[in-house]
């Protein structure tokens, strides 16, 4: 079993090795004589195949992924990606946490569901950002906040001892829009990173649950409505779908 602490520096190893690379690969194809090459030799007929990540891994998550497409033309990509679930504790550092509005969070957990997109990848230029839609699929993630024993006010209403809120958003498929760039080299190495999502609808309702405060008390009601609110205002937790990668084109 990988500790905590080791898979948090594999993790950051992992990304610092991604972003180099993907550096890497602009500074040659803007710079070097390979880069003239690569303008020279067109993607169109090409298969491409790629290892991603779906989230930075600041707090040791991998969401370790595979992708593979068709080049069309220079301009024009389609494909599939498919990443596995994982787990996050975030400590006390969480967005939906902080939703809440309550003080002494002692942790988070979090499972993360697998995550799938059916896409195309379309841009004016082969050297231009590309524009993604298609069809994403986000498997249920679920938060599980842990808040230590005290005396606590909602809406004029009170609650005292330790409780534990759960946050859960459905498992969902909806269509996708979003933004993205991607290079590849004359050698066929290609890096990209893209974020993609039903951002035009918002987040959906999440489902909670609260193991400390009765579920029909006033206290629960009113932060029930203090968290959907929170969790539907951002675009973080709507059906998305993030890759950052490394592979290869032939």
């Amino acid at each position: 079993m990988v500790g905590k602490g080791s898979r948090s520096g594999f993790a950051g190893r992992a990304v610092a090795v991604i972003l180099g690379t993907m550096a890497a690969l602009i500074m040659a194809g803007t710079i070097g004589t390979d880069g003239l090459s690569a303008q020279d030799s067109g993607l169109g007929g090409r298969w491409s195949i790629a290892l991603e990540l779906g989230e930075i891994p600041m707090a040791g998550s991998f969401k370790a992924g595979i992708s593979v497409g068709y080049h069309v033309s220079d301009e024009a990509w389609i494909g599939f990606a498919y990443q596995l679930p994982d787990s996050i504790r975030r400590g006390r550092h969480s967005f939906n946490a902080q939703g809440t509005g309550l003080e002494g969070l002692t942790g988070t957990r979090e499972g993360v569901g697998r995550r799938a997109y059916l896409q195309a990848r379309l841009r004016p230029t082969r050297w231009s950002p590309y524009l993604s839609l298609g069809v994403v699929f986000n498997d249920r993630d679920t938060e599980t906040m842990v808040f230590d024993s005290r005396s606590r006010e909602v809406d004029g209403a009170t609650f005292s001892g330790p409780m534990e809120v759960t946050v859960s958003r459905p498992p969902g498929v909806r269509p996708a829009l979003g933004l993205g760039y991607e290079y590849t080299s004359g050698g066929g190495f290609t890096a990209f990173v893209e974020w993609a999502g039903w951002w035009l609808r918002g987040a959906p309702t999440p489902e909670i649950r609260f193991l400390g405060s009765p579920p029909k008390s006033r206290f629960a009601s009113g932060l029930t409505t203090r968290i959907e609110d929170d969790f539907t205002g951002s675009p973080f937790n709507t059906y998305h779908l993030f890759q950052l990668g490394i592979g290869y084109t032939r």
